[in-house]
C-alpha cells in the first residue's frame, strides 16, 4: 500500500525531529545540573532560590525525557505496524491518516496522528497533511470515528469523516 510507505516517511522525519529534542533535553538536563552544583551551600537569604531552581529544572527535564522516549517508542511501534502487509485503520486513532468534509463550504482537511504531532504538514497522497497529536485540540470530535461518522461538535458545521487510512 503506497500510503503506508509515504506514513512511515512521515513518521521517520517526526521521529528525527523527537530524538532532536531528546538530546536538547539531556543537554539541558546536564546543564542545569552544573547550575545546581555551581550554588554550593546554604542560601544565603530566603531570596537565595539558584540552586533549588536550577533542581527543579534538572527534575522537569527528566520528565521530558521520559515523555520523548516513549514517543519515539510509538514511532518505532507504528513504523512496524505500517510495514505489514495490508495493514489498515479502521478507526481514527494514533497512525491513522483521515480527511474531514465540511458539506458547507465543500473543503476537505487531512489529519495524520502521530506521536508528537509536531504540527508540521507534509504531502502524503499528493494531499497536504497536518500531522497532529492524538491530544491536539482540533481532532478530539473525531478520534474513535470510522469513514462516515459524522463527528459531535459544538460548532455548526455538517462535517463528515471522509476517509480512514
Amino acid at each position: 500500500m503506497k500510503v503506508n510507505t509515504e506514513k512511515v516517511v512521515v513518521l521517520k522525519k517526526v521521529k528525527a525531529i523527537l530524538v532532536d529534542m531528546l538530546n536538547q533535553a539531556k543537554s539541558a538536563i546536564v546543564d542545569a545540573q552544573t547550575e545546581a552544583n555551581y550554588h554550593i551551600g546554604a542560601m544565603q537569604s530566603r531570596y537565595d532560590t539558584f540552586k533549588e531552581e536550577a533542581q527543579y529544572l534538572v527534575a522537569a527535564q527528566q520528565i521530558r525525557v521520559i515523555d520523548l522516549e516513549q514517543k519515539i517508542s510509538q514511532c518505532d511501534n507504528l513504523i512496524i505496524k505500517l510495514n505489514s502487509p495490508n495493514f489498515k485503520f479502521n478507526t481514527i486513532e494514533m497512525g491513522a491518516m483521515f480527511s474531514v468534509i465540511d458539506f458547507d463550504g465543500n473543503k476537505r482537511r487531512y489529519f495524520f496522528i502521530t506521536p508528537g504531532g509536531n504540527g508540521i504538514v507534509e504531502n502524503i497522497n499528493n494531499k497536504p497533511i497536518l500531522c497532529v497529536s492524538i491530544d491536539a485540540p482540533v481532532i478530539k470530535a473525531y478520534v474513535g470515528l470510522s469513514e462516515n461518522d459524522y463527528p459531535d461538535t459544538d460548532n455548526e458545521k455538517d462535517e463528515c469523516i471522509e476517509f480512514v487510512i
